[in-house]
């Protein structure tokens, strides 16, 4: 099952890096690094699937870690959080040549890390609390939706409801994996989260990123359920 997750994640990775490229291809960027990122994702995946960690899985990874890399230049700062968030798992991935439950460890751990302290700081911010970040999200030019923002338009206690459920969501996530039940749910709400800002919101990255991890986040909630059931019952 730990080796079926990775597969999971590699490849919703490497098809998040090939749709990427292949935008940036027809948008008149035919780049030599573009046409290698294309060729890289499609043997990554080829390896993974056929051979599972093999020479060439390790291979492709290293040249795909490494063009993104190059791609970054000296903006990975300024590049959003979807974006850093799978250069770090491409990275968990690698661990993988030492364990796997090493990698699904790190995989899991930073996004648990990632939705906690995305949690922390929406809960920090007055404009969440108050529910005014939701309508002002929702109504902007680039990630907007004039429906959806009709619909909660002045209206604050509905506003309010999202964004603590929002929050409460991201800030309790980490609890997901010391139960494989709980765990389930959670990643059913995030699942139909990350879709929501994919089909609304036009925040497709960050669906094909998270999700990937979803399988290693399941994997690691079993493990850690079963270590937690020797430690106390045995």
């Amino acid at each position: 099952m730990s080796e079926f997750a990775v597969k999971i994640c590699v490849t919703m990775i490497s098809l998040n890096i090939f749709l990427n490229t292949i935008i940036d291809f027809i948008n008149n960027q035919k780049s030599t690094l573009i046409i290698f990122k294309l060729l890289f994702c499609l043997l990554i995946s080829f390896f993974t699937f056929f051979f599972g960690s093999s020479l060439g899985y390790y291979i492709c990874l290293l040249f795909l870690i490494t063009f993104e890399i190059v791609s970054f230049n000296s903006d990975f700062l300024y590049k959003d959080t979807s974006d850093k968030i799978q250069f770090q798992i491409l990275i968990g991935l690698t661990v993988v040549f030492f364990s796997i439950s090493l990698a699904l460890f790190y995989i899991t751990s930073i996004i648990m890390l990632t939705y906690f302290f995305t949690g922390i700081n929406k809960m920090k911010s007055k404009s969440w609390r108050n529910g005014d970040a939701i309508f002002q999200v929702i109504n902007t030019e680039s990630f907007g939706n004039e429906k959806l923002s009709e619909l909660i338009y002045h209206k604050t206690n509905k506003q309010k409801i999202i964004s603590w459920s929002l929050i409460l969501f991201q800030f309790t996530f980490p609890i997901c994996v010391l139960n494989s039940k709980i765990c389930i749910i959670y990643l059913i709400i995030g699942f139909v989260f990350h879709f929501f800002n994919m089909i609304i919101l036009k925040l497709h990255n960050f669906f094909w990123v998270f999700i990937s991890t979803y399988p290693c986040i399941y994997i690691m909630s079993l493990k850690i359920e079963s270590f937690l059931e020797v430690l106390l019952f045995n």
